[in-house]
């Protein structure tokens, strides 16, 4: 199968005349026994989407903080970021479409913090010089009792807002409207909210529309989010628990929304295709789950719905092997492209070695620009590996064998106010595998929505894998529910009788490490290893 997309200007795949194209592609094809998965994602039909929803388009909120002067006022400039990623290389970018002043603060900090007290809402105050696509100019009256003013300014760009009321009915009629062609599947690739490479390291960036107001508002009881916002930025002396209480539910909306959206697509496809219509690529964007995957998406990847496992470059392999076991592959599948072909030739054996195949992306392959780069990539030992793993196709029936799962806590990872912010666990994870312990990574959140579960057995199972030993990876924002599913295990907190049987339990925070059982699977000084 074959994966493809149009990404040109002025080639949306909602017009007819793109249509109509495609189908005539997916003919041909079919006469060279090549079978075509289209990319009917809409981000291809942005100007259709803003056409018919205009006030749906995806909006960033910049904070600006100033330091105030012995002048009566102060004027600044907040710029718009024109947005791109590899959907829009060819075409339009997420460019910014126009810009508004949202709200004006003005406090006085203390030890980093806002003085509770002195905070004050001066957005009517304050004087709008001008505003367009690129550019909000304002000016601020000054306090001299204040010291710092924070300036809330919204671009819109030129995407729908992942909390738009009709993207999932757009993105259905897209699918519907190309279902008279005989495609092997549909694709979402890369999907979540556009990119931001550096991941706001200064949390003064938010994803925000109307649309997000209102959810988050009915989320958290009648809580403003515009005022949660500058809470999550810069913190409020005598609101350190409501800080990281808004970052849990601001960054959960993210990973949730996103998910949703994925799933939606996923039985969009089955219910216009057919049930073995397949649904692919990666849900990985940033190839890591760290801070810029948070902002892409909220590290969706194990709730965005796949037929078989994908990912992308160098996402960890215990994701990869994570999600083999939650979409049920026989092998997960890893897009991957370099410089240097024998680049490829060391990733195909550690893709095997790790339960996986890599899918060739041969873009890069020979500095040699004169070179037909494909046959160039073909030749030697790495088509010789290929030969090889294509006969293991035949006897690879299920993903590899994992025994330790290392069970991250979701909120604590994305918690900027909390312990240990932007941390998933990678380096215990690293370390297992170093061992020769291979172990799943996966949310704490895959409790919540039951995909791990502790079977009639009394074995936690993700997929049909059963694990020995789990690592509860900083829990400290954890509900209730994950606490009720550790309680479920036959040995919870005493010694079992049937240590063959038994699990490993640990749970990891910052302050402590719990042994919930003594069940010995590992061996003991290399357990005490990971711990120390």
């Amino acid at each position: 199968m074959l994966s493809v997309s149009v990404r040109r200007p002025g080639k949306e795949i909602t017009n007819d005349i793109v249509h109509e194209q495609i189908k005539k592609s997916v003919e041909y094809a079919a006469e060279k026994g090549i079978r075509i998965v289209a990319d009917l994602d809409v981000r291809t039909a942005r100007r259709a989407f803003e056409s018919k929803y205009p006030d749906e388009l995806q909006e960033m909120l910049l904070l600006q903080e100033l330091e105030t002067s012995e002048e009566k006022f102060v004027e600044t400039v907040v710029v718009s970021m024109d947005l791109n990623d590899h959907y829009t290389g060819a075409t339009t970018h997420y460019i910014p479409l126009y810009g508004r002043l949202v709200r004006v603060y003005s406090y006085a900090l203390e030890n980093n913090m806002i003085a509770p007290e002195s905070l004050k809402d001066i957005t009517l105050n304050c004087i709008l010089i001008s505003s367009s696509k690129d550019s909000v100019r304002v000016k601020i009256p000054v306090d001299k009792n204040i010291n710092k003013v924070c300036v809330m300014v919204s671009f819109t760009h030129l995407t729908p807002d992942v909390f738009a009321p009709h993207l999932m009915e757009f993105q259905r009629e897209i699918i519907r409207k190309y279902a008279d062609i005989p495609l092997a599947g549909v694709f979402k690739d890369e999907w979540g909210f556009p990119p931001c490479f550096d991941g706001s390291p200064e949390k003064n960036q938010f994803w925000y529309s109307k649309y997000r107001m209102q959810a988050y508002s009915e989320k958290t009881g009648g809580r403003d989010l515009l005022t949660d916002c500058l809470l999550m930025y810069r913190g409020i002396r005598g609101k350190e628990r409501e800080r990281v209480l808004a970052i849990n539910h601001f960054m959960e909306m993210s990973w949730q929304r996103n998910g949703a959206l994925e799933d939606d697509y996923y039985h969009a496809v089955k219910e216009f295709f057919g049930p073995d219509a397949v649904v692919t690529t990666h849900p990985t964007w940033w190839p890591y789950p760290d801070l810029r995957e948070q902002m892409k998406n909220g590290l969706d990847w194990w709730v965005a719905t796949r037929d078989w496992a994908q990912t992308d470059e160098y996402t960890p392999f215990a994701a990869r092997t994570a999600l083999s076991k939650k979409w049920g592959s026989a092998v997960w599948y890893n897009m991957y492209y370099s410089s240097d072909k024998a680049d490829y030739e060391k990733v195909v054996w550690s893709s095997v070695l790790g339960g996986g195949r890599i899918n060739y992306h041969p873009i890069y392959p020979s500095h040699d620009k004169k070179k037909d780069t494909h046959l160039e990539l073909l030749r030697g030992n790495l088509m010789q590996a290929e030969s090889r793993v294509r006969l293991l196709n035949y006897i690879s029936q299920s993903p590899l064998n994992c025994q330790v799962a290392v069970i991250f806590g979701h909120a604590c990872t994305m918690n900027w106010a909390g312990p240990l912010y932007d941390d998933v666990g990678m380096d215990l994870v690293n370390r297992l595998w170093q061992e020769g312990i291979p172990a799943d990574l996966i949310p704490s959140s895959e409790i919540e929505n039951k995909s791990l579960v502790v079977d009639e057995e009394g074995w936690i199972r993700y997929g049909k894998q059963r694990y020995s030993a789990v690592v509860l990876y900083h829990p400290e924002f954890e509900r209730s529910t994950t606490a009720d599913f550790l309680t479920k295990l036959p040995g919870a907190g005493r010694v079992c009788s049937k240590p063959e049987t038994g699990h490993r339990i640990l749970m990891l925070t910052n302050m402590t490490e719990i042994k919930f059982c003594q069940c010995q699977w590992f061996p003991p000084p290399v357990l005490n290893r990971f711990i120390h």
